[in-house]
């Protein structure tokens, strides 16, 4: 799972405005700067320092996911064009690989191709006619 933390810190021009203007600051909310969240990011990002994640990512496992999908996606007739960067990618799906020409309404097709690989396992999102990975 995920803890979204929001803004747990504000800066001297943004508090200094709610100051003067003497408006309410509502911070108690559940994801606003959440105590263990935070505890928990901290350790998040000394694991990624002392495992040495993003130069892995960089050098090693971002480059073979880049290949994978190049290799493995990129020739499908839905598939417009494939990108990524580290280990996050997109694939635009399209009605003719040629001219890339868009289904409509747009986004329609990426629905079905989300649904469909979320019930063979798969974690992603459709943001448009684009499945992010």
């Amino acid at each position: 799972g995920y803890q979204p933390l929001s803004a747990p810190l504000v800066g001297d021009r943004i508090s200094r405005t709610l100051v003067e203007k003497g408006g309410e600051f509502y911070h108690g909310y559940t994801y606003s700067g959440h105590p263990v969240a935070c505890a928990v990011a901290l350790k998040n990002l000394e694991i990624i320092e002392r495992e040495g994640l993003v130069e892995r990512v960089r050098n090693d496992t971002g480059p073979y996911f880049a290949q994978a999908l190049q290799e493995r996606i990129a020739g499908h007739n839905l598939v417009g064009e494939v990108r990524s960067i580290g280990l996050m990618g997109a694939i635009e799906i399209v009605k003719d690989k040629a001219t890339k020409e868009r289904y409509l309404p747009s986004g329609s097709a990426a629905v079905v191709v989300r649904d469909h690989a979320i019930a063979q396992g798969m974690m992603l999102r459709a943001t448009g006619d684009t499945m992010i990975l």
